[in-house]
Formats: C-alpha cells, sequence, structure tokens
C-alpha cells in the first residue's frame, strides 16, 4: 500500500478517536420535554442537565453553562447569549447539573432559544464543549373566561352580580368560553375540565366542548341562603397557568314588602288625591312600585262611592307582592245662610258606642266631624278649620270652640249634668287633616268650673245652626228683652200704689 493512503487512513482514525473522545466526555441530555420544546411555563423554572458518560469512571465535564437568546432563524456570530447561571463541577464524581431560571426577566408572550453548554474539564473550559439548544415561548399568563348567562349572548363582567330566584330555578346556567392570549387552548386534552366552586359548598366539574367552552345548565343554587354568593371558575391552560375567575350571585327568596297609604281615607270630589305606594327589599332592592286604583284614576279623585287602592311591589330578583287600602269620596255640598254666603256643610262620620267608650282615632279634614251619642242624644266633634301649628274644634251640641296645638285636649259637658262627657286630644296635624282622638267619659266638673276644661283655649260659641238642628239655645238678646219686660212691669206696679 502507498505510503499517501496510509497517511490518509491514520489521519482518518485519529480525528474519529478525538471526536469520540469528546463525545463520550460532554454528551449530555437535558431533563426537559425535548430538545426543541415548544412552551416554558412558570416565574421560577427549573433546568436540569445529565451528562450521559457522567460518573465515577469517566467524569471529566468542567462545568456547565445555561444562556438564552431571543429566538430567530439565524444567530449572527457575534449575537451574544445571556448567561442564566454557570453551574461548576464540585466533586470529581459530578454527571449532574441544574439550576432555576427566573423567567420574569423576559417578555411574556415572546419566543426564545435556550441553550446549555458543557465544558471540557482538562481543557480549562474553552475546547471540547458541547452544545444543546432549545427554542420555545414563554407563557406566564393564565387563560381569561367569559361567562354569560341562558340566554347566551349577555356577558357576566368578573365580579359582576347576577341577580336570581331559587323561587324561580333552582339551577343557575353558565356558559363559559376559554381562551389564551399566548399558547391558546388547542393543545389542552380532551378530558380537560372547568372547575366550579359554588360557595365553598356545592362543586362541579364541566368537560370542554371541542371549541373550548365550560357550558352547564345545573349549577345547583337550591340550598344558597339569601344575599351574595360567590362561585369560583377554575381552568388551566395548556402549561397549567391557573384562572381564578368570581361571580357574585345574589339569591333572593323573599318577597318584597309593599304599602298602600291613603290619607285620609274619606274625602269629597275636587279633593287632591290621597294615596300613594311604597315598597322595600333588604336583599336585591325594589325595582319598581306602582299603584293602581278601582276608580280608575290615582292623579284625581272620581266621582263619589268606595274605592279600593292597590300598590305591586317588584324587586331586582324578580319577586312581587302587593298591598290594598280602601278609600271612600263623598259628594262636596253647600248651603245658603241669611247672609246670602255660601258656606260647606259638614262631612259627617258616626262613631258606634262602644268605638266611643273605647277611644276612637281619626284624620278629620276641614267640616268634617264625628258623630256620638250622650245619654242617647246626638253630639259632634268637628273640625273648623286647620293651620300649620293648630286646629280649632267645635264640640256640639251647645256648640263651644276650641283651639288646640298638637298634645292638647279638651273635656266637654255637652248635656249640662255637672260632668264631663267627651274627651278630645289633638295627635298631630298631617298635611291638611287634624289626627284626633274622641273617649266618652264621665268626670265631675270641679266646684267653680266651667262646661269646658281645655289646655288650649277657649275661643267662642256657634249660635246659630248648621242646618242639622243641632244650634240650641236661647239667644242673649232674647234674656235681654225678657229682662226689660219685666223692669217695666214691676216700675208701672210700684207707680200704681203710690197713687
Amino acid at each position: 500500500m502507498e505510503k499517501k493512503y496510509l497517511l490518509l487512513i491514520f489521519s482518518v482514525l485519529v480525528v474519529v478517536s478525538f471526536l469520540f473522545m469528546v463525545s463520550a466526555v460532554t454528551t449530555m441530555n437535558p431533563t426537559l420535554p425535548a430538545v426543541n420544546f415548544t412552551n416554558i411555563s412558570g416565574s421560577s423554572y427549573a433546568l436540569n442537565v445529565t451528562i450521559l458518560n457522567g460518573g465515577p469512571a469517566g467524569n471529566t465535564t468542567g462545568n456547565v453553562t445555561f444562556s438564552y437568546q431571543p429566538w430567530s432563524y439565524t444567530v449572527a456570530a457575534n449575537e451574544t447569549w445571556i448567561t442564566i447561571t454557570t453551574v461548576v463541577n464540585t466533586s470529581e464524581n459530578q454527571w449532574y447539573f441544574n439550576t432555576t431560571w427566573d423567567t420574569t426577566a423576559v417578555a411574556d408572550g415572546k419566543n426564545y432559544t435556550l441553550n446549555f453548554t458543557a465544558y471540557d474539564h482538562e481543557s480549562a473550559y474553552v475546547v471540547n464543549a458541547t452544545n444543546v439548544s432549545g427554542n420555545m415561548t414563554m407563557d406566564n399568563t393564565a387563560p381569561t373566561v367569559a361567562v354569560y348567562g341562558s340566554d347566551g349572548t349577555t356577558a357576566y363582567a368578573n365580579g359582576t352580580s347576577i341577580k336570581t330566584a331559587a323561587t324561580f330555578a333552582n339551577n343557575l346556567t353558565l356558559n363559559i368560553s376559554v381562551t389564551d392570549a399566548t399558547i391558546g387552548m388547542a393543545n389542552q386534552s380532551a378530558d380537560a375540565y372547568c372547575f366550579i366552586n359554588v360557595n365553598g359548598g356545592l362543586n362541579h366539574t364541566v368537560p370542554f366542548t371541542v371549541d373550548q367552552w365550560c357550558n352547564s345548565s345545573d349549577i345547583n343554587i337550591t340550598d344558597l341562603s339569601d344575599g351574595n354568593n360567590t362561585i369560583n371558575i377554575y381552568v388551566n391552560d395548556t402549561l397549567t397557568n391557573l384562572l381564578n375567575s368570581t361571580l357574585v350571585v345574589q339569591i333572593d327568596t323573599t318577597d318584597p314588602s309593599a304599602t298602600a297609604t291613603c290619607s285620609p281615607t274619606s274625602l269629597h270630589t275636587g279633593d287632591s288625591f290621597p294615596c300613594s305606594c311604597s315598597g322595600a327589599d333588604a336583599t336585591s332592592g325594589v325595582s319598581t312600585s306602582t299603584g293602581s286604583s278601582t276608580s280608575g284614576s290615582i292623579t284625581g279623585t272620581p266621582s263619589t262611592g268606595s274605592f279600593t287602592y292597590t300598590c305591586s311591589v317588584t324587586d331586582n330578583g324578580g319577586l312581587t307582592s302587593s298591598a290594598t287600602k280602601t278609600y271612600i269620596v263623598e259628594q262636596s255640598s253647600s248651603w245658603r245662610g241669611d247672609s246670602g254666603t255660601t258656606t260647606p256643610s259638614w262631612t259627617t262620620h258616626v262613631i258606634g258606642d262602644g268605638a266611643f267608650e273605647q277611644g276612637h282615632t281619626r284624620q278629620l279634614a276641614v267640616r268634617n266631624r264625628l258623630k256620638v251619642q250622650v245619654s242617647s242624644e246626638d253630639h259632634f266633634v268637628g273640625v273648623l278649620s286647620i293651620t300649620e301649628d293648630k286646629v280649632t274644634i267645635e264640640i256640639s251640641s251647645d256648640p263651644v270652640q276650641v283651639t288646640l296645638a298638637v298634645g292638647e285636649d279638651a273635656k266637654a259637658d255637652v248635656n249640662g249634668n255637672g260632668f264631663y262627657d267627651i274627651y278630645v286630644l289633638l295627635n298631630g296635624i298631617i298635611g291638611n287633616n287634624a289626627n284626633v282622638t274622641i273617649q266618652k267619659i264621665n268626670e265631675e266638673v270641679p266646684e267653680g268650673g266651667s262646661g269646658i276644661e281645655t289646655g288650649g283655649e277657649v275661643v267662642g260659641e256657634d249660635t246659630g245652626t248648621d242646618g242639622d238642628g243641632d244650634g240650641g239655645g236661647i239667644p242673649t238678646f232674647v234674656w235681654i228683652l225678657i229682662i226689660l219686660v219685666v223692669l217695666i212691669l214691676i216700675w208701672k206696679g210700684m207707680k200704681k200704689k203710690g197713687k
């Protein structure tokens, strides 16, 4: 064989032997999923390198350097690698090298090349180096969800209250769309789930559909108490970044309260409408309060009659309740006295003996009065006028008028038997109405007392009639004429004796 061929064969054998030696010393195998892995997640990510031919018999690895750089199709020769750390061989038998990468230093959603370089211990870490690289995308961002109700179009924002009523439906419908802006959900396994926890006690595992939805119409809310209840939705993306999205479901199973108010309950045609509607709800609040009347109008009083006012209330959970109140409208009338002036007649409300003895309270407008009986005779307590802080009240049949402030009262002897028979108390003034209480009493008039005793002010007597025949009494001028006649007769008799 010629020398040139022998030299060539020898040279090849030397090169092969050298390469085999380098491979034997520095070949390694990263413990990541693959050499060309596609994604990394976790703010602290573990990096591990194992030297294939390490161990007591053949370990000559000096150190391993971990580094990264932004990924590109071609890496320039002078492009700088960013060193994560260098792990130095600390023992003769070291064949396993590891470190932790703080990935908060790199941008989320970007592509990077991760590199592992092992240096030969015998060559001052310069020659016989082996590199293994892999490209990946950094994903430390959790997926997002959009939660929809039963209509599938109205999205609930994270933390938004959902008002519902367990009496309407014992199950809540949630349609959950899951997306991930970085890696996406495409690699999610077919048996992946959304985990839904209701108020810490009721759990639901809902599988993904092929288009990355978690849909459930049977989220059990039967046993939830009234008020705010928390629903937590847990979702993992491909890299197990965890999302916890919170909804607040407000359960309301208690009907709202409705209040119908009519003040006064007795009025005349032409008066202002007396009724109003109000509602309250401690959980979800009142949505609407609506009043209606059998008279057909709630803006003015209709013709005479007895009518029912209804107050209907709906809360924000959809529950309703109602309340009613009855009011009476009487025809306004008038009468003409001798002076030719027109004076409204009294509107009279009859009070039974039992209510009179127990005490009866009512709101009275001007020219409204209560009719009672004392010793089988009719007597009246009526309101003549109302000011901002006082009310003038007439007590008849022998009329006497007193002006009372709120809290003041009066006692009257209406039949002249020396005993007070009627007690009147002014409780308050409400709008154009006086709230009064009357009661039958039997208290002896003190010696030197009069037929009326009051904490208010006696303002006069009504000597005329009001058309009901209950005026009564002999006018003062008649008594004067009688006295004059008697004096004249006495004078004439004395004159005759003198003759």
